[in-house]
């Protein structure tokens, strides 16, 4: 009985002692996110100011490298409008049949149907970009129609004798929202007379005149719900196989900004995703959407202890190199700061590679 009691006291004691390290640990963590945050206001407030980001995670993305990339997002303004979620199964030979019933596809290969899962997911994306970018469009247009200008001569009669009065219409936008729009011409010598008068003799009076003129109502499709329009796309077979799951974020918004993309892998999860998200990153860039691969796993590139790099096979490709960039070190507060810079730099057209492994120009995107 006493070495029973003395057991379960010693079992006891390493339990607590264990719980005391994982709560030291979280409070280590809670600090070191506090202090990123601060830091991390410097660098990267309103860089991605309404962007709408779809994110697509590998198998097993850890929960504190999510965490700290969707805090930099989220102190640089950026919208996360959608979710992707790889599942690690892919990498299963026993669920390669399951892959080919979602993918209605008669292949066995297990390199052909990642590469084709791959591009599914890229194809549902590119949908949703191509809508975003269209209402993006259409609001352009809408702000920007140019004002249209007209004169008309309307007859009138003063003191018995025909005269004619001519009323200048000023510029009326198309604003939304708008029912009609009153204009009223000043006469005499005040500026901004618009309207002459002439009645028999050469001498001339002036009139005030009111006129009234219906304005432009443009009604423009703006809303958008990425969530459902990814599932529509054609990942709806995907989703209910668990091979990709779509998560919900959010409801309709209004876009004002073109869509881009985040990628995020891990290469100590053990799972194959290479011929996946390179596929998926080649399909992205053949429809014009911005993309950004970062990875978590600061190993070297030849490490035979964890799966390949991802970001290394990109740097590898010259096609892919020259249309995706790339960060090497998200598990790092600098990989963070990185990823949401090189966003930004996709946005205005251009690509780097950052982080600390070969390939890479440097830590961080210079700042504009």
């Amino acid at each position: 009985l006493v070495d029973s009691t003395k057991q379960n006291l010693d079992r006891t004691e390493r339990q607590l002692a264990e719980l005391s390290d994982a709560q030291n640990e979280l409070n280590a963590r809670v600090d070191r996110y506090e202090a990123f945050g601060e830091a991390a206001s410097m660098f990267l407030t309103d860089r991605l100011d309404a962007v709408p980001i779809v994110i697509v995670s590998g198998p097993e993305v850890s929960d504190a490298v999510s965490a700290g990339l969707d805090q930099a997002i989220d102190v640089a303004g950026g919208a996360v409008v959608g979710r992707l979620r790889i599942d690690g199964s892919i990498g299963d030979d026993d669920a390669l049949a399951r892959l080919a019933g979602a993918l209605d596809s008669s292949s066995r290969d297990a390199g052909e149907l990642r590469a084709e899962l791959g591009r599914r997911v890229g194809v549902g994306i590119v949908a949703v970009a191509d809508s975003i970018a269209s209402s993006v469009d259409r609001q352009a247009e809408a702000e920007d129609r140019p004002d249209v200008t007209t004169t008309t001569t309307t007859p009138t009669t003063l003191g018995g004798a025909e005269s004619e009065t001519t009323v200048a219409e000023v510029p009326v936008a198309a604003t939304a929202g708008v029912t009609d729009a009153t204009i009223e011409e000043t006469g005499g010598d005040q500026p901004g007379a618009v309207s002459e008068t002439s009645v028999g003799e050469p001498t001339s009076t002036t009139v005030a005149t009111t006129t009234t003129v219906p304005a432009t109502t443009t009604t423009v499709p703006l809303e958008i719900v990425p969530s459902d329009g990814l599932r529509d796309s054609g990942l709806r077979s995907l989703d209910r196989a668990n091979l990709v799951r779509v998560d919900d974020v959010g409801d309709t918004f209004v876009p004002s900004k073109r869509l881009v993309v985040l990628v995020i892998t891990d290469r100590r999860n053990g799972v194959v995703v290479d011929d996946v998200v390179t596929t998926l990153l080649a399909t992205l860039g053949e429809g014009g959407v911005a993309a950004v691969l970062t990875e978590a796993g600061d190993l070297p590139a030849d490490d035979d202890t964890t799966t390949a790099s991802v970001v290394s096979e990109v740097r590898d490709d010259g096609d892919l190199r020259d249309a995706v960039s790339t960060v090497d070190d998200a598990e790092r507060f600098p990989g963070w700061i990185a990823t949401v810079l090189t966003l930004q730099e996709r946005l205005s057209g251009r690509v780097g590679h950052y982080g600390r492994h070969d390939g890479s120009r440097g830590l961080l995107p210079s700042l504009p």
